[in-house]
């Protein structure tokens, strides 16, 4: 097979998981933002419940201001109608005590949104630092391991990601701001500030209690679907892209190749950049790099001239220098014989040793029977019996059920022979029932996280548990 053309197919394969990354991202994104969604739809009601008498009459009036302004089709925001409304000689309707009350209440309510979406971005903020820092590692490695399979031979010095570089790349700024700003924006600036116009639009042109709340949903959908799905999909496909980026310069890659078709998709907006090769030195993200525009989907793949058909793999020996034909070997292989080598980064097993979500994370003791499978997200509850805590549970982004310690072998010493192990559950989506089904798996021996979380939860307090 030719050498270039099966390179090529690696890369969109890498491609093609990225775009997997980010609808599963999304999904459980749109999961936790449905309590936003509900949080802020019951503030809402319980806004028009409050002041339904006095709001009907005061907005009455409003409402006659506008049928005199225009609002036949009315699309206006609250400042865009109160400068609207002084054009039109309503500056004493406007100045008065009795609308400005009206204004004041509205402001305020905005100011209840922005909370509830500021706790919300705190959250999301953690929770996509790992989803990009998981995805920058991924594509770091299927690179390597697309070199390895069409060069043969593990022949760069990989770099070894702590969790403080791997904090340092997603937080490093691009197009004038991190991810961690433009997050902020959409949820603290753009979502209060149209669902207050939609508060005021709707009580503005007097709807129902019930229309007034099915404008607010599809106004928070609106944004769901547009702001934040474009937020994602472009800091999704930023950090690939890095990931590559910094593979070549690793692997002393001088050339790339621009890829504008996935499958049988091209992207209009970079169809001229389609299969022209630039140097790396030269490469410019915007330009002639990805991303080039909001939902740009393109990618490069490695040019070297020159290269032989694959008809074996060749490995290099790390002691000797000496190279040697060998079987391909699979990713798990190929991520288990840089780590035995001592020359890459150990891949796959960084998220367990390497970065410890619960390093913080003050455990609730409970003496109780059964500990639910869903609570707040990033907690752990520690399970208790007769005074001694023998579960820890941890609940992930969602806040389902991510894993159990266990710290006795249940009575059953001949299951459980690895005391403290790791009960692991597994999350599927059900689409036709629009649920996510969790299924707790077989019990391992934990990581050294884990471990050590034991050990910090035990001496919490000065107690020992």
């Amino acid at each position: 097979m030719n050498s270039q053309e099966y390179w090529r197919k690696r890369i969109l394969y890498t491609k093609r998981k990225q775009l997997d990354h980010e609808r599963d991202y999304e999904l459980a994104m749109r999961a936790r933002l449905r309590a936003l969604e509900n949080e802020i739809i019951k503030e809402a009601r319980h806004w028009v419940s409050k002041y339904a008498n006095e709001n009907h009459l005061g907005f009455k009036e409003a409402a006659k201001l506008l049928g005199q302004i225009d609002t036949s089709r009315f699309d206006m925001t609250l400042k865009e109608f109160e400068e609207k409304a002084r054009a039109g000689g309503f500056d004493k309707e406007l100045n008065s005590a009795y609308y400005k009350s009206r204004i004041a209440r509205l402001q305020k309510l905005q100011q209840q949104f922005i909370e509830f979406a500021g706790n919300y971005a705190d959250k999301e903020e953690g929770i996509m630092a790992k989803a990009l820092a998981d995805q920058y590692q991924f594509t770091y490695d299927q690179d390597g391991y697309s070199k390895y399979l069409v060069t043969g031979g593990i022949d760069v010095d990989y770099a070894h990601f702590n969790e403080d570089q791997l904090r340092s790349i997603v937080y490093q700024p691009w197009q004038g701001s991190d991810f961690s700003k433009r997050i902020w924006n959409n949820y603290t600036n753009v979502l209060p500030e149209v669902l207050t116009n939609t508060m005021f639009k709707a009580t503005a042109l007097g709807y129902s209690h019930i229309r007034l709340e099915q404008e607010l949903r599809s106004t928070f959908h609106n944004v769901e679907s547009n702001n934040l799905h474009r937020l994602i999909v472009t800091e999704m496909g930023h950090i690939t892209e890095q990931a590559t980026a910094d593979f070549y310069e690793d692997s002393n890659i001088e050339q790339y190749q621009y890829l504008a078709t996935l499958e049988t998709h091209t992207c209009e907006i970079c169809a001229h950049l389609d299969e022209r090769i630039f140097y790396v030195k030269d490469r410019k993200p915007g330009l002639n790099y990805p991303m080039i525009h909001p939902y740009c989907r393109c990618t490069t793949v490695p040019y070297m001239k020159d290269l032989p058909d694959i008809v074996s793999r060749w490995s290099r020996d790390d002691e000797t220098g000496k190279g040697k034909f060998v079987n391909k070997m699979s990713f798990n292989q190929w991520v288990l014989h840089r780590s035995i080598n001592k020359i890459n980064r150990i891949g796959s097993t960084i998220l367990l040793d390497e970065i410890n979500l619960y390093k913080n994370v003050i455990p609730v003791f409970l003496e109780t029977r059964n500990i639910p499978t869903k609570k707040d997200p990033f907690s752990v509850v520690g399970k208790m019996k007769n005074g001694k805590v023998i579960q820890y549970r941890y609940y992930g982004e969602n806040g389902l059920v991510e894993k159990d310690l266990d710290l006795t072998d249940h009575g059953n010493p001949k299951e459980h022979t690895v005391v403290p192990h790791v009960h692991r559950w597994k999350h599927t989506y059900n689409q036709k029932n629009d649920k996510i089904i969790i299924k707790r798996g077989r019990g391992v021996a934990p990581s050294k996280n884990e471990l050590e979380d034991i050990k910090r939860w035990r001496m919490l307090n000065g107690q020992s548990r």
